[in-house]
């Protein structure tokens, strides 16, 4: 919880002081803002250990495979840097090159899903084929 604080401390003052800049130094406010965007994601994904390690006791109870779980982590570690980047398109005035990095993420996110798609239509198969 602490972390979470120190989180939402280094972004606001980001913020304020991004706000106060934007208009003398508008190219160093954006890199103030993708610095501390970097340091509250480096604290987001010390945050993410537990969860790992969850994961890896599911899958020892279990047949899962680590390949898919890992794809799962992976496509949530996609979305949310498709997410940060687009806001920060949307925010520079970039809307358009926003919607076009979505589209990318998505297509990413589900290319890099195939494996778990694959694995669940030969689960229906074999299920199917048992009936």
């Amino acid at each position: 919880m602490e972390l979470m604080w120190k989180g939402i401390g280094i972004g606001l003052v980001c913020c304020v002081l991004s706000i106060s800049m934007r208009e003398r130094e508008k190219d160093l406010s954006a890199l103030l803002a993708i610095g501390a965007c970097a340091a509250v994601s480096v604290m987001a994904i010390s945050c993410m250990e537990p969860v790992v390690s969850f994961l890896r006791r599911l899958e020892s109870l279990g047949p899962l495979h680590s390949e898919h779980l890992s794809i799962l982590i992976k496509a949530v570690g996609i979305g949310i840097v498709t997410d940060i980047s687009v806001r920060f398109c949307n925010d520079a005035g970039n809307s358009g090159t926003g919607k076009v990095l979505q589209l990318l993420g998505s297509a990413v996110m589900l290319r890099s899903s195939l494996p778990v798609f694959d694995a669940l239509l030969e689960l229906i198969c074999s299920v199917l084929g048992e009936i």
